[in-house]
């Protein structure tokens, strides 16, 4: 098994259509720790609503 790291994860993200993002989602959330991984998928790809709608500044 290959190991994860935040930079693949974030290319992976960024390059999913809708479903493959809900795939990879929910095949993060069946590893170990796999929830932080998944938190982090959906942190990746919202971030930018997310600040928004809490009402931060985004760049």
């Amino acid at each position: 098994m290959k190991k994860l790291s935040y930079s693949n994860l974030k290319k992976k993200v960024k390059s999913a259509n809708k479903k493959e993002f809900y795939a990879l989602v929910i095949a993060l959330w069946w590893i170990p720790l796999g929830s932080l991984w998944s938190t982090a998928a959906i942190w990746i790809r919202y971030s930018n609503k997310i600040k928004k709608f809490l009402g931060f500044k985004s760049k």
